[in-house]
């Protein structure tokens, strides 16, 4: 269940800076990003770009676990 849940909060904060309608420019996303989620066995990384229409691409996303389940 542990799984599900972090895998459906990465996929909603992915969305959710993949979706953003202003059309400002500020910073740059594009490298690629690692996280371990705190008191868990849990560790994500993915690789951003932000295209030049304005688009989000990730690619190389992966979870990888540790210890016991």
């Amino acid at each position: 269940m542990k799984k599900l849940a972090v895998a459906w909060l990465v996929t909603v904060v992915l969305t959710l800076v993949g979706c953003g309608s202003n059309n400002s420019k500020q910073g740059n996303i594009n490298g690629t990003w690692t996280a371990a989620l705190s008191d868990t066995n849990f560790s994500f990384g993915t690789s951003l770009v932000v295209n030049s229409d304005g688009t989000l691409s990730v690619s190389q996303f992966s979870f990888s676990t540790s210890g016991q389940q």
